[in-house]
């Protein structure tokens, strides 16, 4: 605990500094071979929230799946095709999850899924990702949470411009409410704000999309007691499928 701790790796060097007792986040690289013989290299930042479970699940599993769906799909993929893979390994990496939560945990509630007193349920812990993945000399930026990516492009005179790639995914960002709005018609209460620079969806969570969160996607999960969000209530309130930039 806050010490930081660095890591170089091939095409990357990596620095954290963990603020909470139990460090709830995690951090990929990741370089495998395509069927085509088409180097694959991934990186990512897991911030993960309400306990450190569903960070740990996802940052070994999501470039596997990610490389799995390459390699089912279109050969040579396109742009297109790497997109739609990289959403579809964020989806597996969720509905594996949300089955283990529901078919191994909570079926038989333990010490493990419900906690100590005054800790969070595992049903309500997440993780946002910021995922980095080069294939064929392009460079994906898969976000789903409000991490930030910024990246850095060398000018003229050698002198690096620092130029932001992602938008924060949360609720204080007003596209963000208004589409929370918008999907979600009847819900006075889809955000909340305690302030300029802290608002919630659902008076819940800050992040508008993640992996994990289950009681804000799925409604098998909203009725713990001391836990339980009133009506109306219309999950999917939180998106897991990234917002996805390409750049050559």
């Amino acid at each position: 605990k806050g010490t930081p701790k660095a890591e170089v790796a091939p095409h990357s060097t990596m620095c954290a500094v963990g603020s909470n007792s139990f460090y709830e986040d995690r951090s990929v690289v990741h370089s495998t071979t395509g069927p085509q013989g088409d180097a694959e290299h991934y990186f990512a930042v897991l911030d993960g929230h309400g306990g450190w479970d569903c960070a740990e699940f996802a940052y070994s599993l999501l470039p596997v799946s990610i490389s799995e769906s390459l390699a089912n799909g279109p050969q040579p993929p396109s742009e297109s095709d790497v997109e739609t893979a990289i959403c579809q390994g964020f989806l597996k990496v969720e509905e594996n999850w949300t089955h283990n939560l529901k078919s191994a945990w909570l079926r038989e509630p333990n010490y493990v899924t419900y906690g100590p007193p005054g800790t969070e349920r595992l049903s309500s812990v997440g993780t946002c990702v910021l995922l980095a993945c080069v294939h064929r000399g392009v460079l994906y930026v898969a976000n789903a949470g409000d991490s930030r990516a910024v990246l850095a492009q060398k000018g003229f005179g050698g002198s690096y411009r620092a130029q932001r790639v992602t938008s924060d995914l949360n609720a204080m960002n007003p596209s963000e409410q208004e589409r929370l709005k918008r999907d979600h018609p009847g819900e006075p209460d889809i955000f909340r704000c305690r302030g300029p620079y802290s608002c919630y969806v659902k008076g819940c969570l800050q992040p508008t999309y993640s992996i994990g969160d289950a009681y804000l996607k799925y409604p098998y999960f909203n009725n713990f007691p001391g836990r339980v969000i009133p009506e109306p209530y219309c999950p999917p309130y939180i998106r897991t499928v990234p917002q996805i930039t390409a750049r050559p």
